[in-house]
């Protein structure tokens, strides 16, 4: 794939996902994912391991989990 149509359907997800999402939304679902994470994901993710997230959307996951490389 070309950079051009990389940024293309980055610019698209992007504005999906600000019109699935008002910011107070954005802020809980965050809140939420990083509360799952700290609390109990995280045990089952090696801090020097490698994640695949699929679907995850903005702020997903990856962002989240302590790694060091997501696919």
């Amino acid at each position: 794939m070309n950079n051009n149509l990389i940024n293309q359907q980055e610019y698209y997800l992007q504005q999906l996902y600000n019109n699935r999402f008002d910011p107070q939304q954005k802020k809980a679902k965050l809140l939420l994912w990083k509360t799952l994470i700290k609390d109990f994901l995280q045990q089952y993710v090696n801090p020097n391991g490698s994640i695949l997230d699929i679907g995850g959307g903005m702020e997903s996951l990856s962002i989240i989990l302590k790694h060091k490389r997501s696919f």
